[in-house]
């Protein structure tokens, strides 16, 4: 998560920028009352990843109402990325390697442990998916 702190967008991977794209998009649709796959649908198949929409989403529908605390999300075209962002950013990067108990460990911290499964199912079928096509974020870019 630290390597992504306050980072610029700019010097995010293509993957790191899309999710960073995707999760501040997500946020703007239902703050505006619009469902937020059809507002980030074009967007997800233009970058043939129609697949991780779904999954992406209802992580982030799972993180909206059950957070332990409100997480905050920067809004379109801001140039840094927020704690939060980064932490969403190094969730979906680690989904593929961390250990499973140790992912589900570390999103009870975030969301009740009864939310953590279906959590930890989104994350990682929507990371599986960006890494199929190459948008898997990944700290170690630097532009």
């Amino acid at each position: 998560m630290y390597h992504y702190l306050d980072r610029t967008t700019a010097s995010l991977d293509l993957g790191g920028r899309f999710i960073v794209w995707a999760v501040r998009g997500w946020v703007q649709a239902v703050g505006k009352r619009i469902c937020p796959c059809n507002a980030l649908i074009e967007g997800f198949t233009r970058w043939n990843a129609a697949e991780a929409l779904q999954p992406f989403s209802m992580a982030m529908a799972i993180l909206h109402c059950e957070a332990r605390e409100p997480l905050y999300f920067r809004a379109p075209g801001h140039s840094r990325v927020s704690d939060d962002e980064a932490l969403l950013l190094d969730l979906f990067e680690q989904a593929p390697r961390r250990p499973q108990n140790e992912m589900r460990e570390m999103l009870g911290l975030i969301v009740p442990g009864s939310s953590a499964p279906a959590l930890h199912i989104a994350i990682e079928t929507a990371a599986a998916a960006f890494e199929a096509i190459g948008l898997s974020p990944s700290a170690q870019h630097d532009k």
